[in-house]
């Protein structure tokens, strides 16, 4: 409900009331005799910490210097709420002579979710994130998490691509990181025909041994392309390829899209170019913190031999069976973390481990007396 009266200075009041945390409800006027039409001679925005008053007075809708009536604040107010980037959205006025200032009181959204833009494949990413800015103020690659900002998100995304004509239709979903909790806002442009498929893969700076074996985990060729997805493959199967052949530092360069390049290729073709580095082997291993296991049993149990590829995965099999060793000993709570470090002239990895062992249960305290 909206109310209406006057205050202790006789001057006209209404106060919209916004409930939940994401939504306003029931801003409306009570039924009056029609009001003259007001010149809009000020906005005030109290509240604000990331956007300016003048960000918000743009939300709103309104122009300063516009006739209008009192009762259109409800629907300003309206506008704000409706973008998600506030929880809570109140506002209030006062008249003098055909005059009218307006006040809205808010409270603002934290910006915690990332955002995915997962296939905007036309748009240089500087560039669209500008573009975005002049419809979601203060953007920078992180929104609000409740369901009217995703909404208004989408909105502006679709408004981006009709202003520039591009064909494509903008959807949402979440994207929820089951080994780290993470979520994500992604947002994909469906209905774009063969623009959006990938039709070829190159590789730049992998040595020929390894580009067949690149080539064959990144078999997406007809596929739609997804930022989210080939970022996920740099990190974690092509990266994986370079670990286990011992180019410890192969890095990728992030994916660098081409549309209708080369020709023939009817869609965007993605390159991923990769710096090798050397390729190390594993000099020795340092261990620290073990008291229960002698070093000796350790390496027993890495079975990691010098001149061996330091191939990570290899490592962790390693500490696993290393822990359950310390596990059979009654330390159930023992722990391992390894760091390396790289030798370029002689192209060795040294392996250092730090064992937490943990408090022993009392019951092997008493077996192993």
């Amino acid at each position: 409900m909206t109310p209406t009266g006057r205050d202790t200075n006789g001057r006209h009041f209404l106060a919209g009331v916004a409930l939940a945390a994401v939504s306003l409800i029931g801003i409306s006027a009570r039924a009056q005799d029609p009001q003259p039409a007001l010149t809009l001679v000020g906005i005030d925005v109290t509240g604000i910490h990331r956007h300016t008053q003048s960000e918000v007075v743009a939300l709103s809708g309104l122009t300063f210097g516009q006739t209008l009536q009192p009762a259109a604040a409800s629907a300003a107010a309206a506008r704000l709420a409706d973008t998600g980037l506030f929880s809570q959205v109140t506002y209030r006025y006062q008249t003098n002579g055909s005059n009218l200032r307006l006040t809205f009181d808010v409270a603002e959204e934290r910006w915690t979710i990332p955002v995915v833009l997962d296939n905007f494949i036309w748009i240089p990413d500087d560039e669209l994130t500008r573009e975005l800015r002049q419809g979601v103020p203060t953007f920078d690659g992180t929104a609000p998490g409740n369901a009217k900002a995703v909404d208004f998100l989408a909105r502006e995304l679709q408004r981006l691509l009709d202003r520039r004509g591009i064909r494509g239709r903008v959807e949402y979903s979440q994207f929820f990181n089951m080994a780290t909790g993470a979520k994500s806002h992604v947002f994909v442009v469906t209905d774009a025909g063969d623009a959006t498929r990938v039709c070829a893969v190159r590789f730049e700076g992998a040595s020929s041994p390894i580009v067949g074996e690149l080539g064959r985990a990144a078999a997406v060729v007809g596929s739609q392309y997804s930022r989210q997805y080939f970022e996920g493959l740099l990190r974690g199967t092509l990266t994986q390829i370079y670990r286990r052949r011992g180019y410890l530092r192969a890095e990728f360069a992030p994916p660098r899209l081409a549309i209708g390049a080369p020709a023939g290729c009817s869609g965007v073709a993605v390159t991923l170019r990769v710096s090798e580095g050397l390729k190390y082997t594993s000099d020795r291993v340092r261990w620290s913190g073990n008291a229960a296991l002698s070093s000796n049993e350790l390496n027993r149990l890495l079975a990691l031999g010098n001149s061996e590829v330091a191939d990570p995965e290899a490592i962790q099999r390693g500490l696993a069976r290393v822990h359950a060793a310390y596990e059979s000993r009654g330390y159930p709570g023992q722990s391992s973390s390894f760091s390396v470090q790289f030798n370029d002239a002689t192209k060795h990895a040294t392996l250092t481990i730090v064992i937490t062992e943990g408090r022993r249960s009392r019951s092997d305290r008493r077996q192993y007396r």
